[in-house]
C-alpha cells in the first residue's frame, strides 16, 4: 500500500490476530506546534497572509512510523500518524481542510520539503505529506489518521533527513504551524525482517506448444501370395 495523499485509519493494515499484529515502529513524534516564522524558508510552497491569530494544537501529537505494509518485509515504508485537537480563537477548528508536509529543516527554518530522491522532485511518491482526501478536522477540531508513503525515510544526522512537520490550514484562517520531530532510538536490528516476503515471483514461462496430432499410421496389409497355376497335363503320345 502506501501512497500519501489522505489520512486513513489503520484499517488499511492486515486485521491483527495472534502472531499477525501490525508490524510498525514509532520512529519520531512531536506535540508542540508553533507558527512558522515569516522569515522561514518553506521551499516552493506559496507564501501565506498573516491572519490575526494562528490555529493552535491544544492536545495530541504527530508521529512518524516505519511499518511493514501488509506485514511484508519487501514493502517497508514510512507513515505520518496524526491525532491532534486544534482550536482557533479558543474554538474547535471544525470541518476544515488541513494539509501536512515533511521538511528537512527544524521549525526555525524548515528550509525545504523532504524528497526521498532529489532527482524525482515533487513526485507524490517521493515526499512525506497528506492533503485533500480525508484530512478535514472533525466537529470537535480533531485531525486524525495515518498517511502512508512508499519508502523508509532518512533520519538525522543526514543533511536531508526528515526533521519537522508543517501543517497548512486555510490561508484565510491561519499561518502554517510546525513541530520539530523528536527521534526515538532506531528500531531493533531485526525489525525489517519480522514479516514475510510477499512479492510473488514471476510465473514460469509457458510450456512450448505440443506438436500437432499426426494422423495414425496407415495399416499395411500383407499382400496375398500369388496364385500358382496348376501344371498342364501332357497328353499321351
Amino acid at each position: 500500500m502506501g501512497h500519501g495523499g489522505g489520512l486513513h485509519d489503520w484499517t488499511f493494515l492486515p486485521e491483527p490476530s495472534p502472531g499477525q499484529e501490525f508490524i510498525r515502529y514509532q520512529v519520531a513524534s512531536c506535540s508542540s506546534f508553533a507558527p512558522v516564522p515569516d522569515s522561514a524558508n518553506l521551499g516552493p510552497l506559496p507564501a501565506f497572509p498573516s491572519p490575526a491569530s494562528p490555529i493552535q494544537v491544544v492536545s495530541g501529537s504527530a508521529s512518524i512510523f516505519y511499518y511493514l505494509d501488509g506485514n511484508c518485509t519487501d514493502r517497508a515504508t514510512t507513515c505520518i500518524d496524526m491525532d491532534v485537537n486544534i482550536t482557533l480563537n479558543g474554538q474547535p477548528y471544525a470541518g476544515r481542510q488541513i494539509n501536512g508536509y515533511g521538511f528537512i529543516g527544524n521549525c526555525s527554518n524548515p528550509n525545504d520539503l523532504y524528497r526521498h530522491n532529489a532527482s524525482r522532485g515533487d513526485d507524490r511518491f517521493n515526499m512525506i505529506w497528506f492533503n485533500k482526501e480525508n484530512s478535514n478536522t472533525t466537529e470537535d477540531g480533531n485531525l486524525f489518521g495515518a498517511a502512508p508513503n512508499v519508502f523508509v525515510s532518512r533520519v538525522p544526522p543526514a543533511a536531508d533527513a526528515l526533521r519537522s512537520l508543517v501543517l497548512y490550514p486555510s490561508p484565510e484562517d491561519s499561518v502554517p504551524i510546525c513541530c520539530d520531530l523528536v527521534y526515538n532510538p532506531p528500531p531493533p536490528a531485526d525489525f525489517f525482517t519480522q514479516g514475510t516476503f510477499c512479492r510473488t515471483p514471476a510465473p514460469p514461462p509457458p510450456s512450448p506448444p505440443s506438436p500437432p496430432n499426426s494422423p495414425p499410421p496407415a495399416i499395411r496389409r500383407a499382400s496375398p501370395p500369388p496364385r500358382r497355376t496348376p501344371p498342364r497335363k501332357q497328353l499321351p503320345k
